[in-house]
């Protein structure tokens, strides 16, 4: 018996929108590290809480793979996250971003998002 996910469309949807918040708080704090309440990221999710609670490390997985790139020339990227921690304890989520990706961002470099075709 083979199941399909019902919600795919929907985490790719949360991914941009979950990137769309860290280069927002990139771009406002200039900083390469993250602490977010998972409330907050329950509220920018419209308040979907499975996508806040069982999908969320799915959702990471793909905003894991979102790239910035980081030269004029095209030619070199860098991925946006680092590593990241799911804190259930504290509910926060803990990000790492890349030194370099930050730094295209505040030269509002181009965002990559990762090929959807390549994820089952």
């Amino acid at each position: 018996m083979s199941m399909s996910f019902i919600n795919q469309p929907k985490y790719f949807y949360f991914a941009q929108t979950l990137v769309n918040y860290f280069i927002n708080h990139i771009s406002q704090t200039h900083q390469s590290k993250g602490r977010f309440a998972l409330a907050d990221i329950y509220q920018i999710f419209g308040q979907d809480f499975a996508a806040t609670t069982a999908n969320l490390e799915g959702i990471l997985n793909i905003a894991d793979n979102y790239a910035v790139q980081s030269s004029l020339d095209h030619q070199n990227t860098a991925k946006l996250i680092d590593r990241y921690h799911i804190d259930a304890i504290a509910n926060q989520l803990e990000v790492s971003f890349n030194a370099q990706a930050v730094d295209a961002i505040q030269r509002s470099y181009t965002l990559l998002p990762p090929d959807p075709t390549q994820y089952d």
